[in-house]
């Protein structure tokens, strides 16, 4: 358990929306990677770490204990803002929707991704089918509670379980088409690039645009069709560029 393929996934989970890890850096550079592949955006909406006390020891498909460490989630920018929860009584019909005449990149979209920190410790695996399988859980778990800081034998494996939405958990707006007068932050990785080389010195906004544009269509979508010029999540305007100098 200690070597995991880079986006694969485990033993532990068949579905293809869960892929597992080996650093918090490549499953953010999957993230990103998976916003440029839907043309949607993603932002952090909770982020959580365990309390040392509060550690919960998990088993999964194969029997190895774990521990989950820290919890992202990220919503779909087309969602609601924070603060906008329905605090309605759920024993109430739901409020009726009405239609909206004007765009807006609010669509009570509900699609996110999770990343998930995840300790194992595959020394402790346990044979399924044996006697009195869940009082041996119970000691291990109890042993590894008490001895996680202090021992410097217990065998850790570090990984990092990321799920994604399917298509249909999207609502209100379209995945992999233009959003045209919908979404209008820029695409992160445009947004990196962008501060790079503005960081080199480089101030001139028409030349700024020229080197994103060209970014946007050799390196984002290389071998893929570009979105048209009019997509703003990959091709910011001279206003927005200026507003990063």
């Amino acid at each position: 358990m200690d070597t995991v393929e880079y986006g694969s996934n485990t033993s532990l989970e068949s579905e293809p929306c869960i892929k597992w890890f080996p650093s918090l850096e490549l499953a953010e550079q999957e993230l990103y990677r998976h916003e440029v592949d839907t043309m949607c955006s993603f932002t952090i909406s909770k982020k959580k770490q365990t309390n040392a006390d509060k550690r919960l020891v998990h088993w999964d498909k194969d029997n190895i204990p774990f521990f989950v460490m820290e919890f992202i989630k990220y919503k779909c920018t087309h969602g609601k803002g924070p603060g906008t929860r329905d605090r309605r009584n759920p024993a109430l019909p739901p409020a009726k929707k009405h239609m909206r005449v004007k765009k807006t990149r609010k669509q009570d979209c509900k699609a996110y991704i999770t990343i998930r920190k995840i300790i194992k410790f595959p020394q402790f695996q346990v044979a399924p089918h044996q006697r009195s399988l869940g009082s041996k859980k119970k000691l291990i778990s109890k042993f590894i509670k008490t001895n996680l800081d202090t021992n410097k034998d217990l065998v850790k494996c570090t990984l990092f379980r990321m799920t994604f939405p399917d298509a249909g958990d999207h609502h209100g707006h379209e995945i992999g088409k233009v959003q045209l007068g919908t979404v209008t932050n820029l695409n992160r990785l445009v947004l990196k690039y962008l501060k790079e080389i503005i960081a080199k010195g480089n101030s001139s906004v028409p030349e700024l645009k020229q080197l994103v544009d060209k970014y946007v269509v050799e390196e984002l979508f290389k071998d893929r069709t570009p979105p048209p010029p009019t997509n703003r999540i990959f091709y910011p305007t001279n206003r927005t560029i200026r507003n990063h100098l």
